[in-house]
């Protein structure tokens, strides 16, 4: 992450939304997304990130269990 950003992102609270990681299909496109993600925890960036997914289509674990991360599943909706 560029210095600039990284301090930019540490000053103010930002509020990232990522909607369908399951839908990056090139591999490398999606590790640097993971990355940005794990990283900015890491870096301490006042950053609150919501990211959705199906639980098929890649191998990443972006909620690594020693982060603040928490993971909720829902159902397959019913047609009504």
């Amino acid at each position: 992450m560029p210095v600039a950003l990284l301090s930019w992102m540490k000053r103010w609270p930002r509020f990232l939304v990522l909607d369908g990681l399951d839908e990056v299909t090139d591999p490398t496109a999606r590790k640097r997304v993971t990355e940005l993600v794990t990283n900015a925890e890491a870096d301490d960036c006042d950053l609150f990130v919501v990211l959705t997914t199906r639980p098929i289509g890649y191998t990443e674990n972006i909620a690594q269990p020693s982060s603040n991360a928490s993971t909720w599943t829902t159902s397959n909706p019913t047609k009504p």
